[in-house]
């Protein structure tokens, strides 16, 4: 299931933590095009949300994602300088 974050990342705008405790690997198909109808158009320049189509065809295969806020870390950098290297 480590590799599942890495597939979902494309289709989400939000962090996939795995939380199933299921270790190795797993191969199964997901059909997503069958519930694009549960996710609107992005914004122009913007990514779609297709988190509740994604949602649908994941619970097909007895998985499913929980939208849950949690802590994060953040580096935030108020002031750079560019400092002139001699030659």
């Amino acid at each position: 299931m480590d590799g599942m974050k890495e597939f979902l990342w494309p289709f989400l705008p939000t962090v996939v933590e795995d939380e199933t405790g299921l270790q190795g690997r797993y191969q199964f198909a997901l059909n997503v095009g069958k519930y694009r109808g549960y996710y609107d158009s992005p914004e122009p320049g913007g990514r779609a949300d297709s988190g509740p189509a994604l949602n649908r065809a994941m619970q097909e295969v007895g998985l499913r994602l929980d939208l849950q806020r949690r802590p994060t870390k953040v580096l935030v950098i108020d002031h750079v300088e560019k400092v002139p290297v001699e030659n």
